[in-house]
């Protein structure tokens, strides 16, 4: 992880064609909250055969999928310079015969740093619906909304002296800059929809629209 670019193999990830969410390319690089996700799949090496794709491999973000039985669980993390972690996330069947089934995800992230005014804050919202139709037929739903503000560290300029570089001697916390001017925000929609029907014991037919 460089930023918010990912690298493997010593290539840079291409967000339209090696890093997707459940399959499906992101479009733009977007550090996703990982409050929304089951797990990270990486494939090394060329990924030609899952369409055009980077020589390094690609990554995969799988969503959360709503369950038929009833879960839900809240986590509360604590940390240094400020920092504070709130997740939640709830799944379980919205009618009797457990073929509507939902999922809520959220978290809430605010950290301080070491540095003097850097900081960072950031909401998420993951809803998922999944009907099932009939035995072969199952239609997924799947919504993503998160929003950050930050103020970016633009890190210590180094000091010439004479045909070398030095690190000036000043406290790790000093901020080089106008943090007002540092100010950023950005703001991501994500909506997934697939239908999958299984054709045969052998075969499922899916449509993926974002």
């Amino acid at each position: 992880l460089r930023g918010e670019f990912l690298t493997l193999r010593g290539q840079l990830l291409e967000s339209d064609r090696a890093i997707r969410s459940d399959g499906f390319a992101l479009g733009s690089n977007v550090a996703f909250d990982l409050a929304a996700f089951e797990r990270v799949e990486v494939l090394k090496g060329p990924s030609g055969f899952y369409g055009q794709g980077s020589i390094g491999g690609f990554v995969n973000f799988v969503r959360k999928k709503p369950k038929a039985e009833f879960e839900a669980s809240v986590s509360q993390q604590v940390a240094s310079f400020d920092t504070y972690r709130t997740e939640a996330d709830i799944t379980g069947a919205l009618t009797e015969n457990k073929n509507l089934r939902g999922r809520m995800s959220a978290a809430y992230d605010n950290a301080g740093s070491y540095v003097d005014f850097v900081k960072s804050e950031r909401s998420m919202l993951a809803p998922s619906l999944e009907a099932r139709i009939g035995d072969r037929t199952r239609v997924l739903l799947n919504l993503l909304y998160q929003e950050e503000e930050f103020v970016f560290n633009p890190g210590v300029p180094l000091r010439e002296v004479g045909e070398f570089s030095e690190i000036p001697n000043i406290p790790r916390s000093f901020y080089f800059g106008n943090p007002d001017d540092e100010k950023s925000d950005t703001a991501v929609y994500n909506a997934t929809l697939r239908i999958d029907h299984e054709l045969s014991d052998r075969w499922l037919g899916s449509l993926l629209l974002q």
